[in-house]
């Protein structure tokens, strides 16, 4: 049986992915699964400065989710990956879900669901994003 050394952790994912890979191993890591996310149709033309769309699939959200942990709010690409995976909705659950939601979305980071909860606030009356028929109202 292996013995672990004093500085390896007991808790899955406590060390940062950049003690891990090297600068290549993370660079190759994060185009490929940000290849595997972008992997639909239109998926090339979406970035962190891209409006949410209340039309958009899963797929293009997660796509975004992705882009915006890893770039806004400067979390590695393993964790940025598996947040996108966890999101299961489409377009309008975006714009739809609470602080709280979000919250738990972001690994119970306040900084990281605030980042991308205020940017969806900001964006829900530009074009293709909540359409004028609905009113979302979010307190608390």
């Amino acid at each position: 049986m292996a013995s672990r050394s004093s500085s390896e952790s007991e808790t899955p994912g406590e060390h940062s992915e950049s003690a891990l890979l090297s600068p290549y191993s993370k660079s190759r890591l994060a185009g490929y699964l940000e290849a595997e996310l972008r992997d639909f149709p239109g998926g090339d033309t979406i970035t962190t400065e891209s409006v949410p769309q209340w039309t958009w699939p899963r797929s293009a959200c997660r796509l975004w989710i992705f882009l915006m942990v890893l770039q806004k709010c400067e979390r590695g690409t393993i964790i940025a990956y598996e947040t996108a995976r966890k999101f299961n909705g489409f377009g309008p659950a975006l714009y739809i879900m609470f602080k709280s939601e979000w919250r738990s979305l972001l690994h119970d980071s306040p900084e990281d669901s605030m980042t991308i909860y205020y940017y969806l606030l900001a964006m829900r009356n530009e074009k293709g994003a909540v359409p004028p028929a609905f009113e979302i109202s979010h307190c608390c």
